[in-house]
């Protein structure tokens, strides 16, 4: 598929679904000194990676509060010592503030849901251009549990997060490494129109 029908496809998701668009509120619920960073930054930093700011390590233990228009919250909370290169690169996605706005463009009720594609490509297109190494699963991939899923277009995780839905644990030999669990509000996610499926994943862009 090419990047401009891709465009499309998540553009028009976008438009149909005003209700399923993704935030990190203001008020994050955050358990460390450091973690509280983000609130006070998020509304000033340009969500495009930065490399003297999106490389730092992320707390041993943080809780993100996200909002879904119209939809509910839900909370991850984020274990550092179960995939350090992943939880790294999500504390600097919300640092950035990258989350604001994305649609959560695949959703599989009782399955999956996945976000992560800015919607202005070039933001996207900068996280892309800095890859991270891949994580060993180390937790299995569990109903609630968070991880990054491949970016099909470089072959490593980039900006994609993938939460379960239900237990999948064919996914722990993919590089599918949680790094992270809903600990609050995952019935957010049943409130989501799942009607447009998998979008392109598994060959569905008709």
């Amino acid at each position: 598929m090419s990047r401009l029908s891709f465009l499309l496809k998540v553009l028009i998701v976008t438009l149909l679904l005003p209700t399923s668009l993704l935030s990190c509120r203001d008020d994050l619920d955050l358990d460390s000194a450091q973690a509280y960073l983000i609130k006070d930054k998020t509304k000033k930093n340009s969500p495009s990676f930065n490399s003297k700011r999106d490389t730092a390590q992320a707390p041993a233990l943080f809780r993100v509060k996200f909002r879904i228009e119209n939809g509910g919250n839900f909370v991850i909370e984020v274990h550092r010592d179960w995939a350090p290169n992943s939880a790294d690169r999500f504390f600097n996605l919300c640092k950035a503030n990258y989350w604001k706005g994305n649609p959560l463009y695949r959703v599989l009720p009782e399955h999956l849901v996945q976000w992560g594609l800015h919607s202005n490509w070039k933001i996207t297109a900068s996280w892309r251009a800095n890859k991270f190494q891949l994580d060993r699963a180390r937790k299995s991939n569990r109903a609630g549990y968070v991880c990054f899923a491949p970016d099909l277009d470089v072959g490593k995780p980039s900006t994609q997060i993938l939460v379960n839905l239900s237990d999948h644990p064919e996914f722990d030999k993919q590089h599918y490494a949680p790094f992270g669990k809903v600990i609050r509000g995952i019935d957010a996610f049943a409130r989501v129109y799942g009607g447009y499926g998998d979008l392109f994943e598994s060959g569905n862009t008709e």
